[in-house]
């Protein structure tokens, strides 16, 4: 049985490298960041959206979006190597909040509503969720081979599925014991290819714009 409040946690970070500001850059006319505050907002029985940033400006956009800020993230956690994971848990420990975790990352634009509740769902026989996509070719079109050596494919061919960085939910006693959604205890659910992009970098950034009016137009 699912615990009925969710709490949603949104990691941004003002110190992005490979695309410089990125949570705030305008993604089809308003920041990155709050598209995917907007559709947290949505999420049926949540009890609030928080978003963690050491950023000002990402604090001051996100607050103008309906989200919470109830903190400064700490400058430890504010690292390039520091993950989603341990960003939420520090929400969890210092809120001291007892329920499921919505982590959503801002640079995932694409996922929508129907893909979050899919996650939710399989909460329900599960302590944690992350999204997958199926990637577009069999293992039999790929190779460990290093460029300039023979091609030799991996083996028969498999679908492959990919985390896509889109959709994380645990339940909090969960999050708060494990490091990471990347083990055998994790349930997956698929996504489309083509809503799939994860924004690093900026062709990512122009990819994922070109898709988002696509979806919108289609509409």
């Amino acid at each position: 049985m699912i615990k009925s409040n969710f709490l949603v946690v949104i990691p941004a970070r003002g110190g992005s490298k490979r695309l410089k500001n990125k949570n705030i850059q305008l993604f089809c006319g308003k920041p990155l960041i709050s598209w995917t505050i907007q559709l947290a907002l949505k999420i049926p029985n949540v009890s609030d959206v928080i978003v963690s940033t050491d950023n000002v400006k990402i604090k001051n956009i996100a607050l103008e979006c309906g989200a919470s800020v109830p903190f400064d993230r700490p400058q430890y956690l504010a690292e390039d190597h520091v993950s989603a994971v341990e960003v939420a848990k520090h929400i969890v420990s210092e809120l001291k909040f007892d329920g499921n975790i919505i982590i959503l990352q801002p640079t995932s634009p694409l996922r929508n509503l129907n893909d979050i509740n899919t996650g939710i769902k399989f909460l329900a026989k599960n302590n944690a969720v992350i999204s997958v996509y199926k990637f577009p070719h069999s293992s039999n079109l790929l190779t460990y081979s290093k460029a300039g050596e023979k091609f030799i494919p991996i083996g028969k061919s498999k679908d492959i599925f990919v985390p896509n960085g889109a959709v994380f939910i645990a339940k909090s006693d969960w999050l708060m014991n494990n490091s990471n959604f990347y083990n055998k205890e994790v349930a997956t659910f698929e996504m489309p290819f083509e809503r799939s992009v994860d924004i690093d970098y900026y062709h990512q950034f122009l990819t994922a714009e070109n898709i988002f009016q696509a979806l919108r137009l289609g509409k």
